[in-house]
């Protein structure tokens, strides 16, 4: 870990680099910026063993009902990951992520991924100054690859769901894909960011939010299973 000491206006101010990113320490908020590979893709989450560390954290677990027993995650599923990756990236791995609603006890779920504090739960959800945040100026679109398990089964992306928390995202309102229905193979989905003042990404924390509501499903199966996976901004 490297860091210098910069004075600024009389006051103090520890630069730390850790892992590739660069954050300040001294001002009132924990504003990072993003580690970019050289095609300028800031991860979000990608299965090489030689990834960075996820930025944001999928503790962010929401629904109507107990959400521990609703939801179900699991970011090394061996089933069908996605394969067709750029040329730029090397060495893919052999696992995607799976996500699951156990609608028994809900109509809604979701999984916000969180830069914060994952202790005590149920996390750090914007409400005090000990998170941290990702300067996200000059993204353009948020890309990810999904499919169902089955088909049809109908979810929505989101960004930035925090702005109405005290120490949230300086997005106004969510960005929003609207709603999605998966096919059976891995499709390429994106969020477009540019019409996004760039004012409203500079202090980014929910970076990647999942949803889904059973009366949107394209059965009454009491289980909605997806699949997610090469999910970076650009």
């Amino acid at each position: 870990m490297n860091y210098v000491v910069r004075r600024r206006k009389s006051m103090a101010v520890l630069v730390i680099s850790l892992f590739g990113i660069t954050f300040t320490l001294g001002s009132e908020l924990r504003i990072l910026t993003p580690r970019l590979d050289p095609a300028g893709r800031f991860w979000i989450y990608r299965n090489d063993p030689n990834r960075p560390a996820m930025p944001f954290r999928p503790y962010g677990w929401m629904s109507d009902g107990p959400a521990d027993t609703v939801i179900g995650l699991d970011l090394k599923c061996p089933s069908n990951p996605h394969t067709d990756t750029p040329q730029d990236v090397p060495s893919k791995g052999d696992a995607c992520m799976r996500i699951e609603m156990q609608w028994k006890s809900a109509i809604w779920a979701g999984i916000a991924f969180i830069s914060g504090p994952d202790r005590p739960a149920p996390g750090w959800w914007g409400d005090d100054r000990r998170g941290w945040y990702f300067d996200l100026r000059g993204r353009k679109k948020l890309v990810f690859f999904a499919r169902g398990e089955k088909g049809g089964e109908a979810v929505e992306v989101q960004m930035g769901i925090l702005g109405k928390k005290a120490f949230g995202d300086s997005v106004s309102k969510p960005l929003s894909t609207g709603l999605l229905h998966l096919t059976k193979d891995w499709t390429r989905y994106e969020l477009d960011l540019s019409d996004t003042p760039a004012s409203e990404l500079g202090r980014v924390c929910s970076g990647f939010v999942v949803l889904a509501e059973w009366f949107n499903q394209p059965d009454t199966s009491p289980v909605t299973r997806f699949y997610i996976d090469d999910v970076y901004l650009e």
